[in-house]
């Protein structure tokens, strides 16, 4: 579980302080215009917060460089999830779509405020494989997108390219198929032939090695198959391969189903994924609470961020914690900056900048009753 590059160029960028606005995201175009006049008003509430907690900031800069986003209605229709996230300076804006929903949201931080965005920017990517009897289709995709893979000529997408004269089934007929908004059907006699049977597997023995060699070993990038079950059985029985994810899968006929539709089907499995990330965590933190390298005291998990001993952070959604960490790993707990900071904000960019990975749960799954947590990569005396 690793971080997004997107993520990671918002946390080198310099000069705060930084703005961030929540907004729901239109769902229709009839919806747009109440989601600029929320930007409007938000944008107004961030001027008088900007006055008085960052007298000095140019806040003509950042009114300029937000304000570009208030009628581009392509911006406002773009992008999927259910929340719009704009983090920025005066220098530059950094948009990011969230798959859950906030409350509409403004507030003013000596650094980016990423603890709304940090679940939708973990890099989880993977390939998608749409398995038909005698033709597939590759997808490429992440959390909140997927794209077609422009194959090479050569590539093995249909049975007849694959096996040629070496087809047993001689009564198979494959028809054409079209680009990303449709696949092609399948059409034969004696589909159930032991003939038929054998074409089927030496094919999916031809697709697997071509998809696992090609495009899936280099990087350890998960499969998520997207086919009827009897062919995802067929199909894992001959490719023999660990990369196939056995949670995460579509069990529906890719025939005929255009490619909006792939998307929507693929990304509505995320929170699946998700889950598991969450189950794997508790075993984590099991494990580390019986070896002594857990943590549950924000103020004591700020010596070993600074030392590169964080390997995951864990931080209750909407909690905060007084105090403001700076570069040097001074933390400063009694001025009026350090008031209105997010400590457990610092903590995550920190703990990412060093290495280390962030993840925000409710407070019924946190493994404490903290509002912040850290699994050690080593016992915090070790010198």
């Amino acid at each position: 579980m690793q971080t997004n590059t997107e993520l990671l160029n918002l946390l080198h960028a310099n000069n705060g302080p930084f703005l961030t606005l929540l907004i729901k995201r239109p769902s229709e175009p009839a919806s747009v215009n109440q989601a600029k006049l929320t930007f409007k008003n938000l944008l107004k509430m961030a001027a008088t917060m900007m006055s008085k907690s960052f007298p000095n900031a140019n806040w003509e800069n950042y009114q300029s460089r937000f304000a570009e986003y208030q009628d581009n209605n392509d911006f406002w229709l773009s992008g999927t999830g259910k929340t719009i996230a704009l983090i920025g300076n005066e220098h530059q804006v950094f948009t990011y779509h969230s798959n859950r929903e906030f409350d509409d949201h403004v507030s003013i931080s000596h650094r980016p405020n990423i603890l709304p965005i940090i679940n939708d920017e973990l890099e989880f990517n993977y390939l998608v494989l749409a398995l038909n009897h005698d033709s597939f289709i590759l997808y490429r995709g992440d959390q909140h997108h997927l794209m077609p893979i422009n194959l090479p000529a050569d590539a093995p997408d249909t049975l007849t390219k694959a096996l040629g004269e070496e087809i047993d089934g001689k009564s198979v007929n494959v028809t054409a198929r079209g680009h990303e908004p449709s696949f092609g059907a399948f059409h034969g006699h004696n589909e159930k032939s032991a003939e038929v049977q054998k074409d089927k597997v030496n094919y999916y023995q031809q697709v697997a090695d071509y998809v696992l060699t090609n495009f899936a070993q280099y990087d350890q990038r998960k499969v998520i198959l997207f086919g009827l079950p009897e062919n995802q059985t067929i199909f894992k029985q001959v490719a023999k391969s660990g990369l196939i994810d056995d949670k995460l899968h579509l069990d529906l006929s890719p025939a005929k189903t255009d490619f909006y539709e792939v998307e929507k089907q693929v990304l509505a499995l995320m929170p699946k994924w998700f889950e598991d990330i969450v189950a794997n965590l508790k075993q984590d933190c099991n494990q580390a609470t019986s070896k002594q390298l857990m943590l549950d005291d924000p103020y004591d998990i700020v010596d070993p961020v600074m030392n590169h001993q964080v390997e995951q952070l864990i931080i209750r959604a909407d909690s905060s914690a007084r105090g403001l960490l700076l570069d040097d790993g001074n933390l400063i707990t009694n001025t009026p900056e350090a008031d209105q900071n997010n400590l457990l904000n610092d903590l995550a960019i920190f703990t990412i900048l060093r290495g280390g990975r962030v993840i925000t749960l409710p407070a019924d799954q946190m493994p404490t009753q903290s509002s912040a947590a850290a699994i050690l990569r080593y016992a915090k005396n070790r010198v």
